[in-house]
């Protein structure tokens, strides 16, 4: 599902506030996995996360993802795959505030060019999923955290993708609330998507099958529950 050999990222190349990313970073992840990556803040999580993603590019190395040699993809049609294969879900929620609950998950499948009836079908079922069917007409500065991490995660599944990408989903929540969200994605798991979490916290990790602890831009664990 997604490999990952000998991958270079640094920042500043040449200056004197370089920073070496990641290292001859080397991952396997295998379709139907959940896997939590940890390790100390600027340990390269996030920049992993970015390049699985086909947000950031890389300096070298080989990133092939579902069969795909990302690197070797032009612009229009890596948007296209990270669009239709990989679903992210950010700490911050990144949902847009002054449209409503179904404004915010039907924008993947605008994008997909889903005709109407087919993307409001489409939304109706990922926000039953997570529960928010009947907030759906509601401004999302009106819901609580929890309930903007599950308008995320209907976003994130809305175009059934094989990959959900969490970057500290539940960083801005309190505990009892970052439980609901961890099984939320247990069930999507479930389901044969491949899930990937970053997180600084051990409760969290517990949740997922495997974890990855990276130091220094290189793993340097690799443990399966």
């Amino acid at each position: 599902m997604i490999k990952i050999d000998g991958l270079f990222k640094t920042y500043n190349k040449g200056k004197a506030n370089q920073v070496n990313a990641l290292s001859d970073f080397n991952i396997s992840v295998y379709e139907g996995d959940f896997v939590a990556i940890m390790g100390p803040s600027g340990a390269g999580k996030s920049t992993l996360l970015h390049i699985i993603g086909c947000v950031e590019d890389f300096d070298s190395g080989d990133v092939v993802i579902d069969g795909k040699k990302i690197d070797e993809l032009n612009d229009t049609e890596l948007s296209k795959f990270r669009n239709k294969t990989i679903g992210t879900v950010f700490q911050d929620f990144a949902l847009m505030n002054d449209c409503t609950v179904l404004d915010n998950v039907e924008l993947p499948l605008l994008f997909s060019g889903v005709k109407r009836k087919k993307r409001m079908q489409l939304c109706d079922k990922a926000l039953n999923m997570v529960g928010m069917s009947e907030l759906k007409r509601r401004n999302v500065l009106e819901l609580s955290g929890g309930q903007r991490q599950r308008v995320a995660i209907a976003r994130a599944i809305v175009n059934s993708p094989k990959i959900i990408l969490a970057d500290e989903p539940t960083g801005a929540l309190d505990s009892i609330t970052s439980k609901q969200i961890m099984n939320m994605l247990k069930k999507i798991n479930e389901n044969a998507v491949t899930v990937i979490v970053v997180t600084h916290e051990r409760e969290i990790a517990e949740f997922c099958k495997r974890t990855i602890i990276i130091s220094d831009g290189k793993t340097v664990s690799n443990v399966r529950a």
